[in-house]
């Protein structure tokens, strides 16, 4: 069995703010996921953040495709179009 990598330092602050507020922690990181939940840190995955804003009307489409556009070029990750604008 493979030892899960530690969250990122800014997982980490990110993580210990929720904690501190009591606040949702949102990301697109499978071990930070797992991380917060092991102490009891509500978790949302950021698809579904992004989709409720829509939903919710919120954000306009265009709104959230900047906010998608940031993320993928500060964290060099992708996000999965089709699990947002469903």
């Amino acid at each position: 069995m493979a030892a899960t990598r530690a969250p990122s330092r800014g997982e980490l602050e990110s993580i210990a703010v929720c904690m501190n507020r009591s606040a949702i922690f949102a990301t697109l990181d499978e071990n930070a996921m797992g991380f917060a939940r092991a102490r009891d840190i509500p978790v949302l995955h950021i698809h579904t953040v992004l989709k409720m804003l829509l939903k919710t009307e919120l954000r306009s489409e265009k709104d959230v495709m900047n906010i998608i556009k940031k993320i993928e070029k500060t964290d060099r990750r992708t996000i999965e179009l089709k699990l947002v604008l469903v």
